[in-house]
């Protein structure tokens, strides 16, 4: 094997690292988003249960922004 072919070798290695680095951190942001959707269905769900009229949510809104 020549010079350029170990360059290239290495350049491709490279690019497969970090084309599987960037799509696990990419699946884990999908995952952590999942999770937030999921949480916050569940929790209109809840409301929707304790509410008198099944079919209005009221949503309580934080003075302070939380």
């Amino acid at each position: 094997a020549s010079v350029h072919d170990l360059h290239d070798l290495r350049k491709n290695l490279s690019n497969v690292y970090l084309t599987q680095v960037a799509a696990h951190i990419t699946l884990q942001q999908l995952q952590d988003f999942g999770y937030d959707v999921l949480r916050s269905i569940l929790s209109i769900h809840s409301m929707v249960e304790m509410a008198e009229d099944p079919y209005t949510v009221q949503l309580y809104v934080n003075p302070a922004g939380q």
